[in-house]
């Protein structure tokens, strides 16, 4: 019987089968599982039609009470909700029932039990097979639309010209270029220039306005010698009296004991016998700064000496 449905190749005739057919995974699910529910169903009455014509016994026959138990199972496909591996099971089982089966039937072609079965069997498995090629069909089918919705689903990665090029790492002490944030380095030669060029400029300021005495604002020398002379000489005159008095005093000495010469800066010119002026000398020295740093409005040398000669009164 298997000769008579099969080429010697193995595959069965007719053009390969295809996956059920769906809009989406549960559609084609369901559709499988109603197809193989009623081929099952319809080969299971067909075949009992059958085996009633060729044995008075039914039911007590082995081969068929295992072939409608393998058809039966093969037709829960929807109550039961088989998955793929499931109605592999059953088909296989339905096959082995099948070849079992036929394998039992007399050899004579003429022989009633086998014309009446012969057809069907064949017919039985052939299906089977078909529903077998289409459940890896609709597998494969459903398993191609699952990675779809996946690729879909998961974010797409950047493109070659859309990745950012990766930083090419500069050896040690590499000078950095300038970029447009940062202005280039300038040597501390043109530093220097340019921090002197953006000092701004101290104004000086104005001298003392040269009086009318002279373009410099200091009266003629000839005009101060006279006026220190002439102080000095006052001084002199007004301190002559308390020079003598203090030395007379016992105790006091004079800053220079015996015949050295007093330094230079403090020698003035005295009379060639008597102790030596101290007072005068510091008085005529401060008379001197007077006229030379301080201006006229704060005072005159005439007004010092009096007020030295108020002091010295006092002492």
């Amino acid at each position: 019987m298997t000769g008579e449905l099969w080429p010697p190749a193995g595959a069965p005739y007719g053009p390969p089968a295809g996956a059920a057919v769906g809009d989406e995974t549960r559609q084609r699910v369901d559709v499988l599982r109603a197809t193989l529910r009623d081929v099952a169903l319809q080969h299971r009455e067909a075949v009992a039609l059958a085996a009633a014509r060729a044995y008075p016994d039914l039911q007590q026959n082995e081969h068929f009470q295992a072939l409608v138990g393998a058809l039966d199972g093969l037709a829960a496909t929807v109550s039961e909700e088989y998955g793929s591996q499931q109605m592999t099971q059953h088909l296989d089982a339905v096959q082995g029932a099948v070849n079992a089966w036929g394998g039992a039937l007399p050899v004579d072609p003429g022989h009633p039990v086998r014309s009446q079965l012969a057809f069907p069997l064949a017919s039985l498995l052939y299906d089977s097979r078909r529903l077998q090629e289409q459940v890896q069909a609709t597998l494969a089918a459903v398993q191609a639309e699952r990675a779809a919705v996946r690729e879909q689903a998961a974010p797409t990665e950047p493109g070659p010209e859309m990745r950012p090029e990766p930083a090419t790492p500069t050896a040690p002490g590499t000078p950095k270029e300038p970029t447009e944030s940062q202005s280039p380095e300038v040597p501390d030669s043109q530093t220097n220039e340019a921090a002197r060029d953006k000092t701004p400029a101290v104004p000086v300021e104005p001298a003392d306005a040269p009086g009318p005495e002279s373009p410099d604002g200091a009266a003629p020398p000839e005009d101060d010698d006279a006026a220190v002379n002439g102080i000095r000489r006052a001084l002199e005159d007004a301190l002559q009296a308390t020079q003598l008095d203090a030395a007379a005093q016992p105790g006091e000495l004079p800053l220079w004991i015996g015949t050295e010469t007093p330094p230079a800066d403090t020698a003035v010119a005295e009379p060639p016998t008597g102790p030596l002026d101290t007072r005068a000398e510091f008085q005529a020295a401060v008379l001197d700064a007077w006229e030379e740093h301080v201006p006229p409005e704060n005072g005159t040398a005439q007004d010092l000496v009096a007020e030295l000669d108020a002091d010295l009164a006092t002492l």
